[in-house]
């Protein structure tokens, strides 16, 4: 899975697996977390907020499981 950069505060960089509906969420500092379960849609959407740190909080943590790498 290829890792993009985005402009955020707190997030360094996403990338998504279609076929495994997995995505993976690089914190700024280096940790990576894998959320199991992820809608393209919510990846898309995720992709293209205005602020990836309220769309996280709002949409994805909390919501699918999830796996510290």
């Amino acid at each position: 899975m290829i890792l993009e950069s985005v402009s955020s505060t707190n997030i360094d960089k996403i990338g998504y697996d279609s076929t495994a509906r997995q995505l993976v969420v690089e914190i700024k500092g280096g940790k990576q977390y894998r959320y199991d379960g992820v809608p393209e849609n919510v990846y898309s959407s995720f992709k293209a907020a205005p602020s990836k740190g309220k769309y996280f909080s709002a949409s994805i943590k909390g919501k699918y499981p999830f796996t510290k790498l």
